[in-house]
């Protein structure tokens, strides 16, 4: 797979597709959303002949108010299998999840950029191109109204005979999607004026997506005339500020201890926008690094998985589950978080436990096997929250040693490229795990050093796996055997030079490096300079 986000839609209105002849009778594939006047809504999957074949109805009394649903389309040309897969909060704020699938209807030689897009953005927000998963379409951020209208069309996503084009955002007056306004869309509002859109994707002439082509149609063409729409560069960036929320230690008496400046249960994550982010934002701007939330949901004891070691395991899987039950804020106040994140045009991604859905290799100093860890009907438990609110990738504990024939490797994770999910692994698989190759990998800085930088025969290499579509994550921690309680280590080492010094070196490298962008700025370092070398 690829993993550069290589574009970023943020959706404001109607996106009217090119329009092609359709100069055959074959159906062709549709995913559409629909918002229905008692205020039910309608995801489903068909085709252009018959409509809706497969659906899914979510009434108000079954979803939670001001929740995100998230919808992500696929389609595996291998398979021939259409693909939506739906997650929303019900009227308890718990998680759910739905997929509908048609069998048998993607041709072979379809590839994902073959559809147009239409979105009613006052709801909406989407993302194509996220990453270059097989199949993978885009995904939808939908939040919508508790209004009573007429039905209206969220979405509607249509195979086409070729490539398409793919827009950044919508440009108002823009009434024939070629991107620029111009003459043509005056002519596009006068040929259609007075349509009631009602049911038409695309419906000619509305350049304002009001539904209706009037006279302020004509004023958003005459506002922008001569404007056109360049695409924008989102690619990954290669500087993440690195986060632990849950750590990898427990201290006495605080069983899921998290720092006060990272979030507290009476100020939430505000606490972190306004004691963490915030000053790296305000001093290096906005778009200048990603985040990457380690352990988001904390860390727990109350159960009895342990490692080979005996101790209790504490970067659990069920981390967001653990918080629902006994630390709802948790992940009831990621959405604020996250509305900050993205105002800021930052880009996000968590780390969980790692899903043991298989015999522990340790026995009974291990864990009996969690069969629900591999069950792609589960993603609801184990991911809700983070598909809910668009966190561009998802990272796994000790994820190099969950076995190619497990469950998760052969369903789960599938299932979450389809949902638009990069997914990383930590720490380097060996060559004995190609399995894994395709994949992402995160992993402290010195075990890159270790593993392949010692041992290249036995381990993956990390030109190797970006090589193979993965991207290389070096987190920033303490040089190898020279941490605290190391046998190595020496209190007059200078720790924070150290890490400056080697992720300086790494971003110029071309490589991409995990950071805690704040502790730099603490320290006095020129955390501006960082950027810098990562956009080079």
């Amino acid at each position: 797979m690829k993993n550069a986000l290589t574009r970023t839609v943020t959706v404001i209105s109607v996106i009217t597709p090119i329009l092609l002849a359709i100069e055959t009778a074959q159906a062709e594939m549709v995913w559409g959303g629909w918002h229905h006047g008692d205020n039910q809504l309608e995801f489903w999957v068909g085709d252009t002949e018959v409509g809706p074949i497969e659906s899914l109805w979510i009434a108000p009394a079954e979803r939670m108010s001001g929740r995100n649903i998230q919808v992500s389309l696929a389609a595996d040309a291998s398979s021939g299998t259409q693909h939506m897969a739906v997650v929303w909060s019900d009227a308890s704020g718990t998680p759910q999840s739905a997929t509908l699938t048609l069998d048998g209807v993607v041709p072979g030689d379809w590839n994902p950029r073959m559809v147009s897009m239409s979105y009613q953005g006052i709801v909406t927000e989407a993302e194509t191109g996220v990453i270059d998963l097989p199949g993978f379409i885009a995904r939808m951020l939908i939040n919508p109204s508790e209004t009573n209208y007429a039905r209206r069309t969220l979405f509607e996503v249509q195979e086409e005979l070729t490539e398409q084009a793919d827009p950044t955002e919508f440009l108002p007056g823009d009434t024939d999607n070629t991107f620029t306004v111009d003459a043509n869309d005056i002519l596009e509002v006068l040929t259609h004026y007075g349509t009631n859109c009602e049911g038409m994707i695309p419906c000619p002439g509305d350049g304002d997506a009001s539904g209706m082509v009037n006279v302020e149609d004509l004023l958003a063409v005459v506002r922008n005339f001569g404007r056109a729409l360049v695409a924008e560069d989102t690619a990954a960036r290669r500087l993440l500020f690195w986060q632990p929320v849950g750590g990898s230690w427990h201290e006495e008496g605080f069983p899921n201890h998290i720092h006060p400046q990272v979030y507290t249960d009476e100020a939430g994550w505000q606490v972190n926008i306004d004691k963490r982010i915030g000053p790296v934002v305000d001093e290096i701007g906005a778009g200048s690094f990603d985040m990457w939330f380690h352990n988001i949901a904390g860390y727990w004891y109350d159960h009895d998985q342990v490692w080979p070691s005996g101790d209790t395991q504490s970067m659990l899987f069920e981390q967001l589950e653990k918080a629902r039950q006994q630390r709802p804020g948790l992940v009831q106040d990621l959405p604020r978080l996250v509305e900050y994140l993205r105002r800021n045009k930052i880009n996000y991604y968590a780390y969980l436990g790692l899903p043991r859905c298989w015999v522990s290799p340790w026995g009974a100093a291990g864990w009996t096997p969690q069969d629900e860890h591999g069950d792609p009907n589960t993603i609801n438990r184990f991911y809700g929250e983070l598909l809910q609110l668009g966190f561009s990738g998802i990272g796994h504990d000790a994820g190099k040693h969950v076995p190619e024939d497990s469950p998760w490797v052969q369903d789960v994770a599938p299932e979450l490229h389809r949902r638009g999910a990069e997914l990383f692994v930590e720490a380097i698989p060996t060559r004995s795990q190609a399995h894994f190759l395709g994949f992402s990998v995160v992993a402290e800085h010195r075990m890159w050093d270790r593993m392949p930088g010692n041992n290249p025969e036995t381990y993956f290499t990390e030109e190797e796996i970006v090589a193979a579509g993965g991207r290389a994550i070096h987190i920033m921690t303490w040089p190898l055997g020279m941490a605290p309680g190391d046998d190595g280590y020496d209190p007059e080492f200078d720790y924070a030079q150290w890490r400056w010094d080697i992720s300086m070196q790494l971003l110029s490298e071309g490589k991409t490096v995990a950071i805690g962008l704040r502790g730099m700025q603490n320290a006095g370092y020129p955390i501006g300079d960082l950027v810098a070398a990562a956009q080079n």
